[in-house]
């Protein structure tokens, strides 16, 4: 494959049905022939690296002779991509419509924009709300460990931080920050 369009890393323990069903949304949704798809994986015994060589052999798995988290098996696979762009992506989170590409176009038609997420959406098509903070100031942590984001939540601007669930990022940024995911 010449240079990819994006490179989505997926960090992975023991979730082969979850990589499976992910894999499988990418297909339904994307053109999996413009992406690289790295699975991290953390050292799984239910067989998920075995699934993903034979069912989708255009994969590339690095294995991970032990759990060592979700950080640092997401800046381990950094070294492995390709792409001008890297997505982020939990392994239990599935594409319901051409997600990736509506946010590789916000990328390039906002060339100041460094990083972009997308909305999250729970199994049965409700709002994720885990996946929404706040800035994490000293205002803000305030509120929360007081309770007062819980009782007035519009209090918060729970609009200014998006979470790695679904992050899109320019591969320039990732250069600029040593080991960005800690461990």
């Amino acid at each position: 494959m010449e240079k990819p369009l994006v490179s989505i890393i997926i960090v992975n323990w023991n979730g082969m049905e979850e990589i499976k069903a992910f894999i499988k949304s990418l297909e339904r949704f994307e053109d999996v022939a413009e992406l690289q798809i790295i699975i991290s994986d953390n050292n799984s015994t239910d067989g998920s690296i075995e699934m993903v060589r034979e069912k989708f052999p255009y994969v590339e798995i690095l294995e991970n002779k032990k759990n060592i988290g979700f950080g640092a098996g997401n800046n381990r696979a950094v070294s492995l991509a390709r792409a001008g762009y890297i997505l982020f992506a939990n392994p239990d989170m599935e594409f319901v419509e051409r997600g990736l590409k509506k946010l590789v176009d916000l990328m390039e038609n906002e060339k100041d924009v460094a990083a972009c997420g997308c909305m999250v959406l729970n199994s049965d098509g409700s709002f994720m709300s885990q996946c929404r903070r706040g800035f994490p100031d000293p205002l803000t942590s305030f509120y929360y460990l007081s309770g007062l984001a819980f009782l007035f939540p519009s209090i918060l601007n729970l609009e200014s931080i998006f979470t790695p669930t679904c992050l899109l990022i320019r591969r320039w940024m990732w250069t600029r920050f040593p080991a960005p995911f800690l461990s």
